[in-house]
């Protein structure tokens, strides 16, 4: 997790929305690798609005780093199928989590759906390397 996982929360520009408060709060905790803070904001954020496709990411990321690998995987698994501009980085974080949970074959699996060009596309490349 450690050597690929690292990514920052980029925090939305202020428009005066609850959610948008709660996300750049998160953010705070998020970019200090507080996931353990950032997580109840993001529940808050997702509850607020189920279809946010960057709480979802980044509380699938967090919970990913916080050990619960299923749950961040489910929110991850939205972002992808949601065809978001997350959706590579989504997969790649799945794949993360399958690698975690020594599953190199499904990880393997989440890397090959992530296209050339993609911009997680070289941490792709070096951790289908390593599992191979």
């Amino acid at each position: 997790m450690d050597q690929f996982g690292g990514t920052t929360m980029n925090s939305t520009t202020e428009r005066g929305g609850d959610a948008d408060t709660l996300s750049q709060q998160a953010a705070v905790y998020f970019n200090k690798k507080e996931f353990d803070k950032a997580l109840p904001l993001l529940d808050k954020a997702v509850k607020a609005d189920s279809s946010d496709q960057l709480a979802l990411f980044y509380r699938g990321v967090a919970q990913l780093h916080t050990g619960a690998v299923a749950a961040g995987q489910q929110d991850l698994e939205k972002v992808y199928k949601s065809e978001s501009l997350l959706q590579y980085e989504a997969a790649f974080y799945i794949a993360l989590g399958y690698a975690q949970q020594k599953d190199k074959e499904t990880a393997i699996i989440w890397l090959k759906k992530i296209p050339e060009g993609s911009p997680v596309t070289e941490k792709a490349k070096a951790l289908l390397k390593e599992l191979q």
